[in-house]
C-alpha cells in the first residue's frame, strides 16, 4: 500500500473532462467512476450504480482544475439532467434529493461555505477503503 501522502498526490491527478484534452478519454472517466463508486459504497453500502452518471460540480469548461476528481460527483441520471448549466448553489438542492450519500453530504457541508475541489480531493484520500 502507498503512503497516505503518495496516495493523496496520485488522487489529485485523477480527473475526467469534456473540455480538457488531457482528461478527455473514456479511460479517465472510468477511473473516476470507479473511485467515486468505491467511496459511495464505503459511505452508504450502496452497490448498484446502473442509473448513475458523473456530474462536474463546478463547470468543467471554466477551469482545468474543474476536471479533477474533487470536482466530480456521482448522481442519478435524472438528477444530473436537472443540474446542467446551473450555478453551484442551485445544484445543492438537487444534491440533497439524491439517493447517494456523498451528494447529500456535499450539499450539507457546502451549503454556506465556499466549495474548493482540491480540499474535497484531500478529504477523499482520508477514506480507508
Amino acid at each position: 500500500m502507498p503512503s497516505l501522502k503518495t496516495f493523496t498526490e496520485r488522487l489529485k491527478t485523477l480527473g475526467w473532462s469534456n473540455h480538457n484534452d488531457f482528461y478527455k478519454s473514456q479511460k479517465n472517466k472510468d477511473r473516476v467512476r470507479i473511485v467515486l463508486e468505491l467511496i459511495e459504497e464505503h459511505l452508504s453500502g450502496r452497490i448498484n450504480f446502473e442509473e448513475s452518471s458523473l456530474e462536474h460540480i463546478l463547470p468543467d469548461s471554466q477551469d482545468n482544475e474543474n476536471a479533477l476528481i474533487g470536482n466530480i460527483i456521482l448522481l442519478e441520471n435524472r438528477i444530473n439532467q436537472n443540474c446542467k448549466d446551473k450555478p453551484f448553489r442551485e445544484k445543492l438542492n438537487f444534491y440533497r434529493d439524491s439517493n447517494y450519500k456523498m451528494a447529500r453530504e456535499l450539499a450539507n457541508r457546502y451549503g454556506d461555505k465556499e466549495f474548493l475541489p482540491q480540499k474535497r480531493t484531500d478529504f477523499f484520500s482520508k477514506y480507508n477503503i
